[in-house]
């Protein structure tokens, strides 16, 4: 898992499906959606906040 923290217009198509797709990921695991990844560093940043979820969106 790779959350970028770049601007999506650097990446082309397959970059773009790639960080979708990861996005979808981290959101159903910071929503209680999921098992896995509960634990992967790339998500310690969204976890610190007080509501993960919102930060994500306005991120």
């Amino acid at each position: 898992m790779r959350l970028w923290s770049l601007h999506p217009g650097y990446l082309d198509s397959k970059g773009l499906v790639a960080l979708w797709r990861e996005g979808l990921l981290a959101r159903a695991v910071l929503t209680g959606k999921t098992k896995g990844y509960t634990h992967h560093p790339q998500l310690n940043r969204f976890k610190i906040q007080d509501h993960p979820f919102f930060f994500w969106i306005l991120t």
